[in-house]
């Protein structure tokens, strides 16, 4: 079984009107969109809202028999890494040191590397049934493995705890 729960900023690019992405910093730009769809709460109620159909599928599937195993992607939706998607303006910046996020920029293997990033509650609980059930929890993500320890400590820091595998992407 994979369930798994939207990103936040990726649920609303689909449904926002079709507009070029690149330089956008008006009023109708696919940043001030996202920033309103997070900061109305719009965001967190779609995620509860898939939360809980999520928790049901689960608590079916794993009253069935056989072995049943859950699938997470680590960065949106298990850990939000909204905080330092919002102090770069939406940019994708690699590389540079996290001394202080609202000066940034913060290269993402270093914002990793501080294992600070917060639980998404409605995974979290997704999470936590799936273990008090049985089913195994599989995490998955784009991070390197030279940031495995660190986003080991995230995780169980966040409230994840008692994983059967973590699968990184090697180290470039």
């Amino acid at each position: 079984m994979l369930a798994a729960l939207p990103n936040c900023a990726l649920a609303q690019t689909a449904s926002a009107p079709a507009q070029p992405v690149l330089g956008l910093l008006g009023p109708g730009s696919l940043e001030s969109i996202l920033l309103k769809y997070h900061g109305s709460g719009q965001c967190g109620r779609e995620l509860n809202e898939v939360g809980d159909r999520a928790k049901a599928y689960l608590g079916r599937q794993a009253r069935r028999s056989g072995k049943v195993a859950m699938v997470l992607d680590i960065d949106e939706p298990s850990l939000s890494t909204w905080p330092e998607i919002r102090a770069h303006n939406f940019e994708f910046i690699a590389d540079g040191p996290c001394d202080d996020l609202r000066h940034g920029p913060c290269g993402w293997s270093s914002w990793a590397l501080m294992a600070q990033d917060a639980a998404t509650r409605p995974t979290l609980e997704l999470n936590r049934q799936a273990r008090r059930q049985g089913v195994a929890v599989f995490f998955i993500t784009g991070r390197h493995e030279i940031e495995r320890k660190a986003t080991e400590r995230n995780l169980r820091t966040a409230g994840y705890s008692d994983w059967t595998e973590l699968t990184m992407e090697p180290t470039r």
